[in-house]
């Protein structure tokens, strides 16, 4: 027996071949908008990896130095790069960032110790903090006075209420910083960037014996 195929009395039912010209033009328009964020996110990657290399060659004097400011630059940044690929609109958490980077620098648990509740990232805040984290971590782990005991530094968020709306609110404090060496450039690239793409705000007070930074987004 037929199968009698119900319509809509507009002569193009579900099964019609209007309707099937309607979903695969559909789905041709959605993979041409995904290729091209894809595109977007590459071009974006390579852009940040010409700059991780020479901002590094302003950072260093001698080979053994880049090569190893490099490594852990790139691999900080490709690290999260994974993450993202997996699920780009999850973004990362804040606190995995940190504790991430605290074992790629081979400290202990409690070197860097959170406080509070953690913040989910966005993913186009993701790459530039896991890159701040690793330059923040790195310092702190670089300045620790012989024989200092843990933490070295600390991290903690809020969610401030300012003139222009509600902010995250991400403070930093390395407890101690030796005073013959001058901050690497690299604060200050990433800092940029931070302004730039996120327009956040940099906050920073200097002090005794430590280094306190906020950064309002």
């Amino acid at each position: 027996m037929a199968r009698r195929v119900a319509s809509n009395g507009s002569g193009a039912g579900p099964g019609s071949n209007a309707s099937l010209k309607q979903r695969v033009e559909a789905l041709e328009e959605a993979l041409g908008q995904h290729g091209q964020e894809t595109q977007r996110r590459f071009r974006n990657m390579l852009a940040m990896i010409r700059a991780i290399i020479r901002q590094t060659g302003e950072d260093v004097d001698d080979l053994e130095d880049y090569r190893a400011q490099l490594e852990g630059r790139i691999a900080s940044f490709t690290r999260v790069q994974s993450l993202l690929l997996s699920d780009y609109e999850a973004g990362a958490d804040l606190f995995t960032l940190v504790a991430d980077e605290v074992l790629l620098a081979g400290l202990d648990n409690d070197a860097v110790i959170c406080i509070g509740e953690s913040a989910q990232l966005s993913a186009p805040a993701v790459s530039l903090f896991a890159l701040l984290t690793h330059e923040l971590v790195h310092v702190a782990a670089v300045e620790a006075q012989p024989g200092q005991r843990h933490p070295l530094a600390s991290l903690s968020r809020e969610i401030s209420d300012r003139e222009h709306g509600r902010f995250l609110c991400i403070h930093w404090h390395q407890h101690h910083r030796s005073r013959k060496r001058t901050e690497s450039a690299a604060f200050s690239w990433i800092e940029d960037a931070l302004v730039y793409e996120l327009g956040a705000k940099i906050e920073r007070i200097e002090q005794d014996g430590g280094l306190p930074r906020s950064y309002v987004i």
